[in-house]
């Protein structure tokens, strides 16, 4: 709130907008003098105007510029006389109110800048300024910093930090080179080499449903200038995480997903309605992959479907073939040994690669996530919240599950393929493809 002193001709305009207050004369009720008391602060403006009985509240907010909630906000200082007045003389050490934050706070503050900065997670502005009025009020003073008081510190230091615009961390991280996607292709092209069926060429990936609304955006960051750590921030996240493994086939078919919570098991509610048979549990310490999750995929999921599907093919076509990312939960020991005696190939896409090369993230994800953000839950009270956020995951999966989703994500990875009769008949790599996408980033 700006706290500068208003002028008559501010004041006088508006009361002239209110209908019942148009019948006095406010020349003679407002001093013309500059040199009265009237003018000598907004405190004194704010007591003077509150004192006349005829004036409401809400028009008193409205002459002055400032919303209600401010006004009661300073309502117990006002009857106590402890507004302070922020155009005092800086000058005159007597005069006025003394500065709400000492040289050292500031101090203080310009040193957690650096180690959040060296942390990858620099703070906004209002973020610096929260950070400061909660280590004022751990010292036993309660103060409430504005841009104002932003402004002129930032002008003060000047020659410590600027304020820039700056990427998330995630963002800073995806880098690619043509030779990483070259390799790639290299590595596809000899494994394609064995005959595969297309039902047995599948990519698996997982992916949240927390709120990150900072994901691959920007937002303005303090970046201290004797600093050498590049200025990032990090996500944020919500407190009710559910993550999903998902698994896809060349063919176009999704395989029944697991979905990773912190708790033990699903709400009693979902378990018991019509979607219990649509997904499986497990529970992780963060609700994200984790060795025992990949493994209980791979045991409950993936061999099942790769057995079943052994049944309707020639021998020497049923050699599965299992794309994912480098993440460490999927290359365990014991997860590798598990694929070497199930006969199963892998193929781990290169770091940071997954936006070109991953069927799941350029379909099949983004499918998802946007029915996510518009479809409702019918199923479950509003009070079931993780109920309804569950409903709402399995809807969203099953609309992105539709075979043409699936394969124009393939096709987006370098994947070309012949269909006949409904039926992948050959396919081809095409490099090309990822390549025009790479240098146009």
């Amino acid at each position: 709130m700006h706290k500068a002193v208003r002028s008559k001709e501010l004041i006088m305009e508006r009361i002239s907008e209110i209908d019942y207050l148009c019948n006095d004369d406010w020349n003679t009720i407002i001093p013309d003098d500059l040199d009265s008391e009237f003018f000598s602060s907004f405190p004194a403006q704010l007591n003077f105007l509150r004192r006349l009985r005829e004036l409401k509240i809400a028009d008193l907010c409205y002459i002055l510029r400032i919303s209600t909630k401010t006004y009661y906000k300073l309502l117990p200082m006002l009857e106590k006389g402890q507004v302070e007045d922020e155009n005092a003389d800086e000058a005159e050490p007597n005069i006025g109110r003394p500065p709400n934050v000492t040289n050292e706070e500031e101090l203080e503050l310009l040193k957690q800048l650096e180690i959040q900065q060296c942390n990858g997670d620099c703070m906004s502005p209002y973020e610096a300024r929260c950070w400061l009025e909660d280590h004022i009020k751990e010292k036993g003073r309660d103060v409430q910093l504005d841009r104002f008081w932003w402004y002129r510190f930032k002008r003060k230091h000047q020659d410590h930090f600027n304020v820039m615009k700056t990427h998330s961390l995630e963002s800073c991280r995806a880098d690619v080179s043509t030779d990483d996607i070259n390799n790639h292709f290299q590595k596809f092209n000899s494994l394609i080499t064995t005959p595969r069926a297309p039902q047995l060429i599948l990519n698996m990936d997982e992916s949240g449903f927390s709120q990150r609304p900072n994901k691959n955006a920007t937002k303005n960051c303090i970046c201290i200038k004797s600093c050498k750590v590049p200025p990032t921030f990090r996500d944020d996240r919500d407190g009710n995480h559910i993550s999903i493994v998902a698994s896809v086939t060349l063919s176009g078919r999704p395989l029944k997903p697991l979905l990773l919570s912190t708790t033990e098991k699903p709400p009693k509610e979902v378990t018991d309605s019509i979607l219990g048979d649509d997904f499986l549990w497990f529970k992780t310490k963060k609700g994200y992959l984790n060795e025992a999750a990949m493994i209980y995929w791979i045991e409950q999921v993936l061999l099942p479907y790769v057995n079943h599907m052994k049944h309707f093919f020639p021998p020497d076509s049923v050699r599965p073939l299992l794309i994912f990312d480098g993440l460490k939960a999927h290359l365990t020991e014991n997860v590798t040994r598990i694929f070497s005696e199930n006969s199963i190939d892998i193929l781990t896409l290169p770091p940071h690669a997954s936006h070109l090369l991953q069927c799941l993230d350029l379909s099949f994800f983004g499918v998802m996530k946007r029915q996510f953000r518009i479809t409702q839950s019918y199923l479950f009270r509003r009070d079931q919240k993780s109920a309804r956020k569950i409903e709402k995951i399995l809807k969203s999966f099953h609309t992105a599950s539709f075979p043409s989703v699936i394969l124009a994500g393939w096709k987006e990875s370098g994947i070309d393929f012949t269909i006949k009769n409904g039926e992948i008949i050959s396919l081809s790599l095409n490099k090309n493809r990822v390549m025009t996408k790479l240098l146009k980033q």
